[in-house]
């Protein structure tokens, strides 16, 4: 099969959407499908020019049209409703992992002085973009999402769509061998990934640390996608002892960051699909303290192969985390599961499910 794989974002994103993006084409190819990656390049494009931009390059590839494209959220909508008008046999995709309308409601939820992180939903995203949305799913053939939780709610949301919903969770890289062995007692690191926006609550997972570090002092925390300014000024906290900030850390290069940091922190308010970051942790051993959200409640099971901090208030989930780095037999235990986990959620296996389904729905 030809396939197209839309995604208005740079070319050099390294962020969770273009990562997807780029296991699953590479993942088709190994297998013998021609795909294109159509990013955005180096140059700024909205979602709207870049739609059309899609769509005169499909329109005009005459003979050479592909057999589907999978464009992330309203990227592929007027490729979707040419294709019907014209009735061409291109299918079309929508890929989302995060539901727009979906995001609103949490964004709604949340305390004013949470959501003002930002960046918050528009009021032209919620006349434009939330109506491009449904009439990409209306007009596509399928629609991908990143968590079984997801996909219910859109049936709920939109019962005309769930004949086209199909999940198809982030993957992991598989590994040789468990990284974190606890044999002997590791040093009393963590680390966190995110910028600072509501979604990811990185701050959070920073005003636990603090209380953890004066109960171990020998603590510290390394965030990657942050710089030390923002953990300041979303904090409020003058100065973060045994806090290293690292902007910014290509993918291949993460390896190092969870060799180094035996426990995983994810404090998200909200993630679009299974968090990427904590299955890669997950594959190194790693023991992975998450926030009860739907998305990652789905696949971290409580003191089995993760460990559930409620987000009530950073003491009580510091206490947690603390009785939980001192149970080396526990470490132990939820780390082997976490890496049994991960290794069956390899790329390979969700790009297997993918292509069943694209050639299954030609």
């Amino acid at each position: 099969m030809k396939i197209w794989f839309a995604v208005c974002m740079p070319s050099s994103s390294v962020g969770g959407v273009a990562r997807n993006t780029r296991e699953l084409s590479s993942g088709l190819s190994r297998l013998g499908h021609q795909c294109t990656v159509i990013d955005a390049g180096s140059a700024p494009c909205n979602f709207l020019a870049f739609s059309f931009r899609l769509l005169l390059l499909f329109a005009f590839k005459i003979g050479q049209k592909p057999d589907w494209i999978i464009g992330r959220s309203t990227d592929a909508v007027w490729c979707a409703a040419f294709a019907r008008l014209f009735h061409l046999k291109t299918r079309t995709a929508l890929h989302s992992h995060g539901w727009e309308e979906k995001v609103y409601e949490a964004e709604q939820r949340l305390p004013k002085a949470c959501a003002a992180e930002g960046p918050a939903t528009t009021w032209k995203a919620r006349a434009i973009r939330f109506p491009l949305l449904r009439l990409t799913a209306a007009f596509g053939d399928a629609i991908f999402c990143g968590t079984i939780e997801e996909a219910r709610w859109l049936a709920r949301r939109h019962p005309a769509t769930k004949g086209k919903i199909v999940c198809i969770p982030n993957g992991v890289a598989a590994r040789p061998g468990l990284y974190w062995t606890w044999q002997t007692t590791p040093a009393i690191k963590f680390c966190a990934v995110g910028n600072i926006t509501w979604k990811k609550n990185i701050a959070h997972a920073v005003r636990i640390f603090r209380i953890v570090k004066k109960t171990i002092p020998t603590a510290t925390l390394t965030v990657v996608g942050s710089s030390m300014q923002e953990l300041i000024l979303a904090t409020g906290f003058g100065s973060l002892d045994g806090v290293r900030a690292v902007v910014r850390e290509n993918p291949e290069d993460m390896a190092k960051r969870y060799g180094e940091s035996p426990f995983f922190m994810s404090t998200s308010l909200y993630e679009g699909g299974r968090s990427l970051a904590i299955l890669e942790a997950m594959s190194f051993g790693c023991v992975v303290f998450a926030s009860p959200i739907p998305s990652s409640i789905e696949f971290v099971k409580d003191r089995h192969n993760g460990i559930i901090v409620p987000s009530l208030s950073a003491e009580e989930d510091a206490a947690i985390v603390v009785s939980c780095v001192r149970s080396p037999a526990l470490c132990a235990e939820v780390g082997r599961n976490a890496f049994r986990f991960s290794a069956r959620q390899s790329w390979e296996r969700q790009v297997g499910r993918l292509e069943k389904v694209l050639c299954n729905r030609r």
